[in-house]
């Protein structure tokens, strides 16, 4: 409930149950760096799911992160040679760093009863080959429902945190006018889906191009 992008804060929560867990990065990778769908229960009405990248850091880092963003933090971790913090891996620049390279490539990763997709679009790999050596992450802190980083300030990664069912409209537009060659929006470069063994698929990510700007319409 303390998160922003929580959209039940006005209602009470029965239960939580973690429905999948997805990892991201390289199979066979010791680096904890996982996707987690949370169903969310209420008292009344429908439950909801929401998408929790986690990741586990230690040392200076943890302090970091404890210090500057508390509000990642979701457990302290204390397992004799293991102590350190499970954080929102969005905040975290080599978790934010597997989640690119995984996007820009055609992957897929097995959970508990879904598979983990990547789909770049070829405008992700023009992208990629105009831009030499590795693009740094940001988080973009001014974000409400969805999380976003931006890379090198090319490319931008929006993460949808409650997650619907279906391909996300903002998606399936953004590819229809992709291919169309429709060029006063910014192009798909990308998505990460979830494919459950039943039922629809659902969309965790978009990555588009950045299109520069000159701020918002209050400073103009």
């Amino acid at each position: 409930p303390h998160q922003r992008w929580f959209a039940g804060k006005a209602r009470r929560v029965s239960g939580l149950q973690v429905t999948e867990i997805l990892p991201v990065g390289p199979a066979g990778s010791a680096e904890l760096a996982v996707l987690l769908l949370v169903e969310v229960s209420y008292l009344e009405g429908e439950s909801e799911t929401y998408l929790l990248p986690l990741t586990f850091i230690e040392d200076e880092q943890a302090e970091r992160i404890a210090q500057d963003s508390p509000n990642a933090v979701v457990a302290r971790v204390d397992l004799g040679g293991y102590d350190g913090l499970l954080v929102d891996g969005l905040h975290e620049r080599a978790f934010c760093e597997l989640l690119l390279e995984s996007a820009q490539r055609r992957r897929q990763a097995s959970g508990r009863t879904g598979t983990l997709v990547s789909h770049p679009t070829p405008a992700m790999r023009a992208t990629m080959r105009r831009h030499h050596g590795p693009l740094e992450p940001d988080l973009f802190r001014a974000e409400q429902t969805n999380t976003s980083v931006v890379y090198g300030h090319q490319i931008i990664l929006k993460v949808f945190r409650r997650l619907e069912q279906g391909i996300n409209p903002d998606l399936e537009l953004g590819l229809h006018l992709n291919e169309a060659g429709f060029a006063h929006s910014p192009l798909v470069l990308g998505s990460l889906e979830y494919l459950p063994t039943r039922g629809e698929s659902r969309t965790l990510a978009i990555l588009h191009e950045v299109v520069p700007n000159e701020g918002d319409a209050w400073s103009y």
